[in-house]
């Protein structure tokens, strides 16, 4: 079974009955209901991700450090 469109889709099956669609090309997807439970939070994740790098220790370091100021990304945080 596939998309309603008829549009191929690749599905990896996995334990516990999870599964991951890909491929899709039209908005219908395999015509199932979202599942409107878990919609995790991007912008959480991001911050996650940005702010709990560990930098390497000076001796492991040895092409040097650059620095990129983290409030570049600002924009993104707050809507205007």
């Amino acid at each position: 079974r596939g998309c309603t469109n008829n549009c191929r889709l690749t599905v990896n099956k996995f334990s516990g009955g999870r599964q991951y669609i890909s491929g899709n090309r039209c908005e219908r997807g395999i015509g199932k209901e979202k599942n409107k439970d878990h919609i995790p939070n991007l912008y959480e994740y991001k911050y996650k991700r940005i702010f709990s790098y560990k930098p390497l220790s000076s001796d492991k370091a040895s092409r040097g450090k650059v620095g990129i100021p983290r409030v570049l990304n600002m924009f993104e945080n707050y809507p205007f």
